[in-house]
């Protein structure tokens, strides 16, 4: 005589609560957040411009840098600058910045490839690369949030400290601080900077020599200029 077979037990399907399948699915959001953020630090890196790469004439179409992300913003405790030598009485300087506390720059904050920030440096020449904090604005969703960046100083001399741009170089800045909507008061401080002017300034013979130098020169250095 055969016994009775026992039952199957089926076990039962625990129902996930509606909190928990939340609280999962947003830690798992958070998770791919993280992973995308490391991705992006090895990957890309943020560069603080305040000089004429601030406009993309010179940052996007002569020197050919896509950024994949432009913000506005600016780096507390330091003042702009013109105190790396150019060409004597035709870019006598290009802009810096320097340690200067209560002084404020203004600028924008490139995302970049690293390999492009390298091709950076190679055409900038003697900078030298610092870390800073941009404070940024022009987007509601996250003014005033601090971002990690690079920016470029060069080396303080006392000699220096009294050169002036070209005009030219002063209306570069001047048209992309406008181009990149930074405030009206940093504009308005650019727009009445003091730039050097050649015929503002009697020159003696040996200037004029000097001068005439220069300009054939130039003319050679500024067909393939990036600044």
């Amino acid at each position: 005589m055969h016994g009775r077979r026992p039952k199957r037990k089926i076990p039962r399907t625990v129902k996930r609560s509606s909190a928990s399948a939340s609280t999962s699915r947003r830690e798992e959001d958070e998770d791919e957040d993280n992973a995308g953020r490391a991705a992006e630090d090895a990957f890309f890196v943020n560069y603080f411009a305040y000089g004429s790469n601030v406009g993309s004439k010179t940052f996007s179409t002569r020197r050919n840098i896509q950024p994949k992300r432009v913000q506005n913003g600016k780096i507390l405790d330091y003042q702009l600058s013109f105190n790396v030598p150019g060409v004597p009485f035709l870019e006598p300087a290009f802009a810096s910045v320097t340690r200067q506390k209560g002084e404020v720059t203004h600028g924008v904050c490139y995302t970049i490839t690293k390999d492009e920030f390298q091709y950076l440096l190679q055409t900038e020449g003697s900078y030298d690369v610092v870390d800073v904090d941009v404070v940024v604005y022009g987007d509601k969703d996250i003014e005033g949030v601090l971002m990690k960046a690079k920016t470029l100083t060069h080396r303080d001399v006392a000699a220096r400290r009294d050169l002036q741009p070209s005009k030219r170089y002063r209306d570069l800045i001047v048209e992309g601080a406008k181009e990149r909507g930074l405030e009206k008061s940093w504009i308005e401080f650019l727009e009445k900077m003091p730039y050097f002017d050649p015929n503002e300034k009697p020159l003696n013979a040996f200037e004029m020599k000097l001068c005439t130098t220069c300009t054939i020169v130039s003319r050679v250095l500024l067909a393939e200029a990036v600044f």
